[in-house]
């Protein structure tokens, strides 16, 4: 890294500008930087603090670059570049955006207190400057600068204070640096609150997490009690009695939905049925019957237990030319073997 540079700005709506300025000689194919910032944490009077950072934009060279954030636990990471692209040589970033937040307030005076450069970089850093301006008119009562490590209480920089502005610089090379200017209490007004919509966001941002399951499960719950819960209905009660006008061989073909001609499984499962209710339905007619009709119905009861569902209505018609004829029942000519029924 050749140049390390950062320029505040403290706005007189308590918003701070910065401006930082860094060229970096890449060796290698590479894709870009990450820079890191510290967006909450506990100042050195152990107060916690939270920052508001707000991205305008990154050049390289003078041209846009693409930008990805993300969140490594309390510090905001940019990732410049792009994935598709890699370069070597000397290049020089621009980075700009804006904090809310970051004046401290006191009893005696407000401050700015920023850690200009951070730590963890992955090559050395070199000389680092930066420069605070207050807006017109605000006294500076103090100024101070901190190199070395975090909790470090080294003062390896020079101070150079012109009017509203002071500037620093470390000393030595590979030294981190932390800057902090004071004016007077109430010279520089709270910062406007959040919007709604940007208060929603921030929110939803820290805690979505927490809220993931919980919405997961209200979300399953709903679609199970609208289609996975079985609905409510009575008690299912074993029915042996057929529907009223319903026979056995037509419940049988609407349960299992015989085809128009039968198997021989399902002539098996239901000319008993068939039958017996055929033969109940001739017997409420015997007690009535004149004797002059009994032949004729002892024949067809005979027949309704001995034929098949599907051959029943050519029974019938048997039944009846007998009955005329007030003879027994006898075989027809050239029977075939499956209409061949026994004569009584």
């Amino acid at each position: 890294m050749d140049k390390f540079r950062v320029d505040i700005g403290v706005r007189a709506d308590g918003i701070v500008e910065v401006r930082e300025t860094i060229v970096a000689e890449f060796l290698s194919d590479r894709h870009g930087i990450h820079r890191y910032i510290p967006v909450e944490g506990r100042d050195d009077q152990g107060k916690p603090y939270r920052l508001d950072v707000d991205l305008n934009g990154v050049w390289r060279d003078g041209e846009p670059e693409r930008v990805d954030e993300s969140r490594k636990g309390d510090q905001l990471v940019w990732r410049v570049g792009k994935e598709e692209t890699t370069f070597r040589g000397t290049h020089e970033y621009v980075i700009e955006y804006d904090v809310r937040g970051a004046v401290g307030r006191f009893a005696d005076l407000d401050e700015i207190y920023w850690n200009v450069s951070g730590e963890g970089w992955d090559v050395p850093l070199p000389v680092v400057a930066a420069t605070v301006v207050v807006p017109e008119g605000v006294e500076i009562l103090k100024s101070a600068c901190y190199t070395g490590a975090y909790g470090s209480t080294a003062q390896d920089c020079t101070i150079i204070s012109a009017g509203d502005s002071v500037g620093f610089v470390t000393k030595a090379e590979g030294s981190p640096m932390t800057v902090a200017v004071g004016f007077p209490k109430g010279a520089i007004a709270e910062p406007p609150p959040p919007s709604f919509l940007a208060a929603v966001a921030d929110f939803a941002r820290a805690y979505l997490p927490l809220f993931l399951p919980i919405v997961a499960l209200l979300v399953m719950y709903r679609r199970w009690k609208k289609h996975g819960d079985d609905p409510d209905f009575a008690s299912i009660v074993a029915q042996y009695e057929s529907p009223v006008g319903v026979r056995p061989a037509e419940a049988q073909a609407l349960l299992r939905r015989i085809p128009s001609r039968p198997t021989s499984r399902s002539r098996s499962s239901t000319w008993p049925s068939a039958a017996t209710s055929a033969s109940r339905r001739r017997r409420r007619r015997v007690s009535s019957a004149p004797a002059s009709a009994r032949p004729r119905i002892t024949c067809c009861i005979s027949t309704a237990i001995t034929a098949t569902t599907w051959r029943w209505s050519r029974s019938r018609r048997s039944c009846s030319r007998i009955s005329s004829a007030s003879t027994p029942l006898r075989p027809r000519r050239s029977p075939s073997p499956r209409s061949r029924a026994r004569s009584i």
